[in-house]
């Protein structure tokens, strides 16, 4: 029973910590977008 209980405790600190990540991943994307504008002149420069 005692290794059950280790295991699911496991299993939760991973998913919290892949939680935290996807949010702050998230939030980066949000705040950091390029706009439609940026991403035609990324493009670009990278063809030139």
């Amino acid at each position: 029973m005692q290794l059950s209980s280790t295991i699911t405790t496991a299993m939760s600190v991973v998913g919290y910590a892949y939680l935290a990540y996807q949010m702050a991943n998230l939030l980066v994307n949000i705040i950091w977008a390029c706009t439609d504008e940026e991403f035609k002149l990324a493009i670009k420069k990278k063809l030139s």
